[in-house]
């Protein structure tokens, strides 16, 4: 296994109405689709995701913050609806709760698939790993 990443966001703390802060965390692609939301709670869901995501991202590669800019990481969704990172050996599935997001990514390394799936009660979590 080449690493995993884990990180707890508290959705409460993000300042959605700070757009310095959203645009230091979103790419110019994720900004278009947070603009686009209606509601402050989805809104709340999408930051902490895209936040947690990328924050579990930078340590699963052990690189921590300022290792991989948060504007070279990006997550998307398909056209079902499924989340994905820009890294082709990574996928991502995120969930949402009144105050949590986890998030559970995992890396393919020769056709094998490996997975870990945290269940948490209250904490949001954000999971990566690369095998």
């Amino acid at each position: 296994m080449r690493g995993i990443g884990v990180d707890i966001v508290d959705l409460d703390r993000l300042d959605i109405d700070n757009l310095h802060f959203v645009e230091r965390i979103l790419t110019v692609e994720e900004y278009q689709i947070f603009r686009m939301i209606h509601t402050q709670q989805r809104k709340l869901e999408f930051l902490g995701g895209r936040f947690a995501g990328k924050e579990a991202y930078l340590k699963a590669h052990h690189t921590g913050l300022g290792g991989i800019d948060f504007h070279d990481i990006q997550i998307l969704n398909d056209e079902t609806g499924c989340p994905y990172l820009n890294d082709k050996k990574a996928h991502i599935s995120i969930s949402h709760e009144k105050i949590c997001n986890c998030i559970r990514c995992i890396r393919r390394v020769k056709r094998k698939l490996y997975s870990l799936t945290l269940r948490l009660k209250v904490i949001p979590i954000s999971l990566v790993s690369f095998l």
